[in-house]
């Protein structure tokens, strides 16, 4: 049995070096003597059959290869063959940086025909050296691998978000009228907390009110209106602000609306048209002209 382990480096990616190693199918067209190569796959055991010529002679053979590429690792044992007694090895490929790698090769041979150990042993050494600068020359006319591009999901609390969001939180519930129907205080708590909820179910009527009116209402009228609730400042450019949005909006709709259905029903450019057939139109234009006098000038 001979054995043989090389080691060297290549200038190229170890992703790049590692896929020709990989891609068994395409043995033919760069690895010397391989003329036919069949894989079957089950995940990362993978059994491949090779068809090449050695020393001469027409030999078939079949390996089971266990891959390992996030380690950059392929071994292989014999499964089947007439004319290897024994045929194992593996790949080892590490990554030196960009466009740089290491590669380790070893494999040992043992053939089922006898052959001296003197010839057998130059020939397998010398035969693998050959064989590692195919696959790297393969590999260097692989596309480039693209760069990983790392996604870092930054999660930021605001403090002062959660601050504010709870008072909103709080004044969103007090506004509820459900919450106020059903109270579960004692006879005390409930006088006191009617007094209040009167209150603000009244607050609570008065936006209703000048958020229904405020389509029908000019900003004018609306300002007479929000002083006599009197409504807070603040509140009082939300609700003008908001009608004039409405307000727009609705216009927007009905013009759009209404176009549709005029042109649904006629064409604009037919009526033009049919509208010059049955008329004659003149166009008059009247120019006067007053000489100037001393006092003009």
């Amino acid at each position: 049995m001979a054995q043989a382990v090389h080691e060297t480096v290549y200038d190229v990616d170890a992703e790049l070096l590692l896929s020709a190693v990989m891609d068994y199918e395409k043995y033919p067209e760069f690895v010397d003597g391989m003329k036919k190569v069949h894989v079957e796959r089950s995940g990362n055991d993978v059994i491949v059959h090779y068809d090449l010529s050695m020393m001469g002679k027409e030999m078939n053979y079949s390996l089971r290869l266990i891959e390992e590429p996030e380690k950059g690792h392929l071994s292989w044992s014999l499964l089947k063959s007439e004319f290897f007694k024994v045929n194992n090895g593996d790949w080892l490929i590490e990554s030196l940086g960009p466009g740089k790698c290491k590669a380790r090769y070893l494999s040992e041979v043992e053939f089922t025909f006898p052959v001296p150990g003197f010839v057998l042993k130059p020939m397998v050494k010398g035969a693998v050296p050959k064989m590692m600068e195919s696959f790297y020359q393969r590999a260097k006319k692989l596309p480039k691998p693209e760069p990983k591009v790392e996604t870092i999901v930054e999660t930021k609390i605001e403090t002062e978000v959660e601050q504010t969001a709870k008072p909103q939180e709080s004044s969103r519930a007090a506004v509820d009228p459900v919450e106020f129907e059903t109270p579960k205080y004692g006879q005390k708590n409930m006088s006191d907390n009617s007094q209040s909820d009167s209150g603000i179910l009244s607050w609570a009527k008065k936006i209703m009110t000048v958020g229904v009116g405020t389509f029908f209402l000019t900003e004018d009228s609306l300002k007479s209106m929000i002083s006599e609730f009197k409504l807070p400042k603040e509140m009082m450019g939300t609700i003008l602000e908001g009608a004039k949005n409405v307000r727009h909006e609705f216009m927007q709709n009905v013009v759009q609306e209404v176009m549709s259905k005029v042109s649904d029903k006629m064409d604009p450019a037919a009526v033009l048209a049919e509208f010059l057939r049955k008329n004659e139109v003149t166009f008059e234009v009247k120019i006067k002209v007053k000489e100037k006098t001393d006092t003009d000038s």
